[in-house]
């Protein structure tokens, strides 16, 4: 673990907001070198995985995440024109007989271009625009953390 992750860790109980966590780690990530890794899963710890790109993360907390999927088919739905689970760049998979925490796992297919080139959906994309996995989560646990 690196010196910046272990002072992260050292903060979280000292009044260190889980939004700060957030930021502070995607940023840690991002800055770890990895690049254009998208389809790497990089673990923050406490339920949190990101997906690396070099404008941000997209951070998904699976501890909040009820594994419902509109995630997936939002994100079919603006690249595809269709709701389909088998064409989403995000994943979430369920593990129904593992113990909460560690029920829910994300991924992410491919590229994800943060909704800029979404031809099936009236919104503005990108880093500074909308993110249709984002806006349809019920239970905030996909969120976009800009560098």
């Amino acid at each position: 673990m690196s010196d910046e992750q272990n002072n992260v860790l050292e903060n979280v109980g000292s009044g260190f907001s889980r939004r700060d966590f957030l930021k502070l780690g995607s940023a840690v990530a991002v800055a770890v070198g990895l690049g254009d890794a998208l389809t790497r899963v990089i673990p923050l710890g406490d339920g949190m995985v990101a997906f690396a790109g070099c404008e941000g993360s997209i951070v998904v907390d699976t501890t909040k995440c009820g594994g419902c999927t509109s995630c997936m088919l939002a994100c079919s739905l603006v690249h595809h024109g269709k709701e389909d689970l088998s064409l989403s760049n995000v994943r979430i998979s369920q593990e129904t007989f593992a113990g909460y925490p560690d029920d829910i796992d994300a991924m992410v297919r491919g590229k994800c271009d943060l909704c800029a080139n979404t031809p099936y959906w009236n919104e503005e994309g990108g880093p500074n625009g909308k993110h249709a996995c984002e806006e349809v989560c019920q239970m905030r646990a996909i969120e976009f953390v800009p560098v």
